[in-house]
């Protein structure tokens, strides 16, 4: 049981991770810590109606997100392999400081295509 709920919290805030990652316009507090406990609840109450609504329903909902799934890894192996094409394949480059152990600021440069 504990593992369970273990692991269903990990999922939980993955999900909103990659939520916030993806439609960052959507996000309800932007730049707080609160933003990850809010919108965990949304998705918390979300699956607990779902979950509520019967077994028949979400057996019936499962094979279309076994198919959502299916079709995310599938993109991820092809982008693993197939870089980005197009207009927007250029290099962004953002900047970033990052703090080390001493306490010493510096900023570094990331870069990212796609």
């Amino acid at each position: 049981f504990m593992a369970n709920a273990l692991g269903s919290a990990m999922y939980l805030i993955g999900t909103v991770e990659a939520f916030e990652m993806a439609s960052p316009a959507q996000i309800v507090t932007p730049g707080t810590t609160n933003n990850v406990r809010v919108t965990g609840l949304i998705i918390l109450v979300i699956a607990l109606l779902l979950n509520l609504g019967g077994v028949k329903y979400v057996t019936k909902v499962s094979t279309a997100f076994l198919f959502v799934m299916a079709f995310s890894i599938v993109c991820m192996y092809l982008g693993a392999f197939v870089g980005p094409f197009g207009p927007n394949s250029t290099p962004q480059f953002y900047n970033t400081t990052v703090v080390d152990s001493t306490g010493m600021e510096s900023i570094i440069t990331l870069e990212w295509t796609g």
